[in-house]
């Protein structure tokens, strides 16, 4: 979904001189008495929760004193920062995209690890552009996925944001996407073996629904079969309500599907409810809808091998993308006031 991604390709270029990430967090985990840790249906975590983009309160305009505040409160959002970026989006010298840096060095001195995904933006592309893409870019792409690895050695590398939207722009020009992972993967690992390779899948349109989006989508689960064991880890983004107006409506079993293509750990990359209706929809947006989508995700995902769970946004971004649909997904308002689902945040992250 490109008003997402292009979102997050400048949410993550602040114009003023960085400033180093807070750790300090007054709240200490494994607090045994909170009643709202009981309310979650889980006792324990296994895997790494977070929050994607750098998006600052009082974004679209932000006042240093705002970023300021946005690197302090980043580990409160768990132990992961989703760095979702164009993979030659303001390149430095070091051919590494400026985002990337900006992420590394925001959250430089904290607990907060950031994940980096490369993307490249099909509905910016005609048909023909998206065919040759791999062929004119492939090499370069190959370039910058291996200068990121071998300066940060990321925990996790993503080569594609949401790429089964580049697969219904263009299957040929997907056929040299998948080409150009497998020579990548095997690149990024001459440099860091220990960073774990995926790319990145959009589910509802993977599982042929997203109706919300007026676009018809053809199930493509079978994409994932391509990569032929080179996913060390498979990553979604994860958003039902394009087909579900309630979160008591979704099935519990709404990841079975992909099940049926791999046993790799699945990880969240992205996902979300709003607090507020969403206009032309009947999709129930209210701070206590949050709260029960927040519970259906850890049902859903109980039993799951999961490598994380990462919510959209640190704050509003009030940018009217998708005609404000994406305006109110945030755990956080855009003055930055805790919505109601942020302490059943917090509860989480304890554990």
């Amino acid at each position: 979904m490109n008003y997402r991604y292009l979102v997050a390709l400048f949410l993550l270029l602040p114009t003023f001189p960085l400033l180093n990430a807070c750790s300090d967090d007054p709240t200490s985990p494994g607090d045994n008495s909170n009643p709202l840790r009981d309310s979650l249906g889980i006792q324990s975590r296994t895997f790494n929760i977070g929050v994607s983009g750098l998006v600052p309160r009082n974004w679209p305009d932000p006042l240093a004193e705002d970023w300021e505040n946005l690197y302090t409160l980043l580990p409160k959002f768990g132990e992961l920062l989703g760095v979702h970026v164009g993979w030659n989006d303001n390149l430095t010298g070091e051919d590494i995209p400026e985002g990337v840096a900006v992420a590394y060095l925001s959250t430089d001195g904290s607990d907060v690890e950031p994940y980096v995904a490369l993307g490249f933006e099909p509905d910016a592309m005609t048909r023909q552009e998206a065919d040759d893409y791999f062929l004119q870019n492939g090499d370069r792409f190959k370039e910058v996925a291996v200068a990121i690895a071998e300066k940060y050695k990321p925990g996790i590398l993503l080569l594609g944001v949401e790429a089964n939207r580049f697969f219904e722009k263009s299957p040929a020009g997907f056929d040299d996407f998948v080409d150009v992972y497998d020579e990548t993967y095997a690149a990024v690992k001459g440099v860091s073996p220990g960073t774990k390779i995926g790319t990145n899948f959009q589910y509802e349109y993977m599982l042929g629904k997203a109706a919300y989006t007026g676009v018809s989508h053809t199930e493509h689960l079978n994409l994932i079969d391509r990569f032929d064991g080179k996913l060390d880890v498979v990553t979604l983004t994860v958003y039902p309500w394009l087909d579900y107006d309630d979160p008591g409506s979704i099935p519990v079993d709404y990841f079975a599907p992909i099940r049926q293509h791999t046993s790799s750990p699945l990880m969240i990359t992205e996902t979300g409810w709003p607090s507020e209706p969403i206009s032309g929809t009947a999709i129930v947006g209210t701070g206590r809808a949050q709260i029960e989508f927040l519970k259906w995700l850890l049902a859903a995902t109980d039993g799951e091998t999961m490598a994380g769970l990462v919510w959209a946004f640190p704050h509003d971004p009030n940018s009217g993308i998708a005609n404000g649909a994406f305006d109110h997904i945030s755990m956080r308002e855009n003055s930055g006031d805790p919505k109601e689902v942020w302490d059943f945040w917090q509860a989480l992250r304890e554990l």
